[in-house]
């Protein structure tokens, strides 16, 4: 038979390999070092605080989709399980915004007064989580009344479908409540910082929902009244900022007073001979005085009253702040540069009132050079009750205090 040489070799091969995967599979392999770890891809895990901040971060996505009734559970959630502080702060401003979005104004009123509760009984951590709350109450009716606008909706529209007029009524029942809050607080001198301009925003932000031109006119001379308010209380930390001390303050109304005691005798007479020289002259002598009726204005209420029943039967009366007795009272338009430039304060403009209560001259300006110029523009539009004496009426003099704050 003759040999077959590729079988073989083939066999031989194929036995070759077979005993060498044998061997192999029965030979040690080496063991890996015991103190080196197998590497493993298993991420570490969270700190608390690195979990509530991914929590808040999803709460805040799901607010910007819309999608508030899950965010609003989750950041209820959250507010139960840690009392940080910091946390709080963030949260509660998250939830107001979330229940305003939802339209769900008695849960966002229950939330409010619960913490306005706290902070009236000078509870230390409503002191910092209050004022947010009602910050976000205004920003979110701020945000609304654009809303209506940009779809081309009048607020004051009567005739708004029945869903519209709720919701916006409801909005103003929420600002009336931060308004009220922010009244009563600022009667304490330890909250008024903090209350005077949430009491002016507030205000602000309610002239935007009002009813009718009587509600608007009202709304208006609540936020001129606040803007008073808060022009008085910021002139005062100014001048405690300043290191003014307190008693170069009492001595100088000491002889402002022995000033207008002394002189008034004297300052009867130049009324009388003006005017039976001319009408039209009255109003020289009083820009002549700047000064004197600026400082009369800063006494008290009763000084003013007295030196009226003892001037002249033609002087004017010295009221101080006209804006009592204001029946129309434009604001000022803030001027662009000094917008810019963050120029802002308080600008003192004392005027002359004629006997049919229109301004009839500015006697001096006081305050920063770049507002001074609204201020001016704006007082010539007011209108005032005319003021009388013995049923006659007679020009004044007086101030308004105008704040422009950025």
């Amino acid at each position: 038979m003759p040999l077959n040489v590729n079988r073989v070799l083939l066999s031989a091969a194929v036995n070759i390999l077979f005993f060498s995967a044998i061997i192999f599979a029965q030979s040690p392999q080496p063991a890996e070092p015991a103190g080196e770890p197998k590497p493993t891809n298993q991420p570490a895990s969270k700190t608390p605080a690195e979990v509530i901040r991914d929590r808040i971060a999803n709460a805040r996505a799901q607010l910007a989709v819309r999608n508030h009734t899950s965010a609003i559970f989750e950041l209820e959630n959250i507010r139960k399980e840690t009392g940080d502080l910091a946390i709080h702060s963030v949260v509660n401003v998250m939830l107001m915004h979330g229940y305003l979005e939802q339209g769900n104004y008695r849960k966002a009123k229950e939330f409010l007064e619960a913490h306005f509760t706290e902070y009236r009984n000078k509870n230390e951590a409503a002191s910092t989580l209050y004022p947010p709350i009602a910050g976000q109450v205004i920003k979110g009716a701020r945000s609304q009344a654009e809303r209506y606008r940009a779809l081309g909706l009048q607020i004051a529209d009567r005739n708004l479908p029945a869903d519209a007029l709720k919701d916006v009524e409801q909005m103003r029942s929420l600002l009336e409540l931060v308004v009220e809050q922010a009244k009563e607080t600022s009667k304490d001198e330890t909250c008024a910082p903090l209350a005077l301009p949430l009491l002016e925003e507030a205000t602000s932000a309610r002239s935007l929902y009002s009813r009718d031109e009587y509600d608007a006119r009202r709304w208006r001379d609540e936020l001129a009244d606040a803007r008073e308010q808060l022009a008085a209380q910021r002139s005062t930390v100014m001048t405690a900022v300043a290191g003014s001390p307190s008693q170069p303050q009492s001595v100088e109304l000491v002889p402002v007073q022995t000033v207008a005691s002394n002189a008034a005798a004297p300052k009867a007479a130049p009324p009388v001979q003006q005017a039976v020289a001319s009408r039209p002259a009255s109003p020289k002598p009083d820009a002549t005085e700047p000064t004197k009726v600026a400082e009369g204005a800063k006494q008290a209420d009763a000084p003013p009253v007295a030196e009226a029943s003892s001037a002249s039967a033609n002087g004017p009366i010295e009221v101080g702040s006209l804006v009592p007795f204001a029946t129309n009272k434009p604001q000022p338009v803030y001027p662009a540069a000094a917008r810019q430039v963050r120029a802002a304060g308080v600008v003192r403009v004392e005027v002359v009132i004629d006997e049919d209560g229109q301004v009839a001259a500015v006697q001096n300006t006081v305050g920063h050079t770049m507002l001074q110029a609204a201020a001016r523009d704006a007082i010539m539009k007011w209108k005032f009750r005319p003021f009388k004496r013995d049923g006659q009426p007679v020009r004044a003099t007086g101030f308004v205090n105008f704040n422009f704050s950025l």
